[in-house]
């Protein structure tokens, strides 16, 4: 008999990640690596995937990628 675990992480609720979407990426991060041979980790993402899972690679910050998101939004 197989267990399933079912988990929702809210992440951003703008357009622009936050500190809750840092955390929810990083649990996803966790699960993907902790993950056995046959099991399956499912991560939705819907809608912006910058703003919903921000997990940049350091030296980068949450707020590099805020700034970074700003100045592209403003572009076009």
């Amino acid at each position: 008999m197989s267990r399933h675990t079912n988990t929702v992480h809210v992440g951003s609720r703008g357009n622009l990640p936050d500190a809750a979407a840092q955390a929810a990426a990083g649990r996803a991060l966790a699960m993907a690596a902790d993950a056995k041979a046959g099991q399956v980790v499912l991560v939705l993402i819907s809608g912006g995937g910058s703003a919903l899972l921000p997990l940049p690679a350091p030296p980068l910050t949450l707020e590099d990628k805020i700034a970074t998101i700003k100045i592209m939004t403003a572009a076009g």
